[in-house]
C-alpha cells in the first residue's frame, strides 16, 4: 500500500509550498516593519519640525519684529509644502499599506482555501482508512474461512484415504467370494458330470 502523503513529490510540493509561504509571511512582516518604522520616523520628524518651527517663531518674535511679516509668509509657504510633502508621503504609504493589506489578505484566502482543502483530503484519507479497515477485517475473515476449508479437506482426505482403505478391502473380499464362488461351480459341476 503506497502512502501518496508521503511520496517524494507530495514532500516536494508541500516543502516548496511551506517556503513560499514562509517567505510570504517574512516579506509581509518586513514591509510592515518598514512601514512602522516610516511612520516612526514621520512622526519624530513632525514633532521635530513643529518644535523648531515653534521656537523659530518665538525667537523671531523676540529679535526681528520687523521681519515679522517676511518670516510669516516664509513660515506659511513652509508649512504648505510640509503639508504637500507630508500629503504626498502619508497618501505613498496608505497606498503602500493598503497594497500590503491586500496581499495579506489573498494570503489569509489562500491560507483558508488551503485549509479548507486540507481538511477535505483529511476526510478522505479517513473514509479511506476506514474502507481500507474494512477490506482488511473482510480478508481476516476469508483467510480464516481458507484455513477452515483447509482444515475440512485435510479432514476429507483422512475420510478418502479411509474409504479407499475400506474400498480395497472390498475388491479383496469380492476377488476372495468369486473365488470361493468358482470354486463352489467347479465342485457343482464336477459333481453333476460324476
Amino acid at each position: 500500500m503506497t502512502d501518496w502523503l508521503s511520496s517524494p513529490t507530495m514532500a516536494t510540493a508541500l516543502v516548496t509550498l511551506e517556503i513560499a509561504l514562509v517567505g510570504a509571511l517574512v516579506a509581509v512582516g518586513i514591509w510592515a516593519g518598514r512601514v512602522d518604522t516610516a511612520r516612526g520616523t514621520l512622526n519624530v520628524f513632525m514633532r521635530e519640525i513643529r518644535g523648531e518651527i515653534q521656537r523659530l517663531d518665538a525667537k523671531f518674535d523676540a529679535k526681528f519684529e520687523q521681519m515679522d511679516a517676511k518670516f510669516d509668509t516664509k513660515f506659511e509657504q513652509m508649512d504648505a509644502k510640509f503639508d504637500t510633502k507630508f500629503e504626498q508621503m502619508d497618501a505613498k504609504f496608505d497606498d503602500r499599506l493598503g497594497r500590503l493589506e491586500q496581499g495579506q489578505a489573498r494570503l489569509e484566502g489562500r491560507f483558508d482555501g488551503l485549509e479548507v482543502r486540507i481538511d477535505g483530503l483529511e476526510v478522505r484519507i479517513g473514509g479511506l482508512e476506514v474502507r481500507i479497515d474494512g477490506l482488511e477485517a473482510r480478508f481476516d475473515g476469508l483467510e480464516s474461512r481458507i484455513d477452515g476449508l483447509e482444515s475440512r479437506i485435510d479432514g476429507l482426505e483422512v475420510r478418502f484415504d479411509g474409504l479407499e482403505s475400506r474400498f480395497e478391502g472390498l475388491e479383496q473380499d469380492h476377488a476372495r467370494l468369486e473365488g470361493q464362488l468358482e470354486g463352489l461351480r467347479e465342485a457343482v459341476a464336477g459333481r453333476a458330470a460324476g
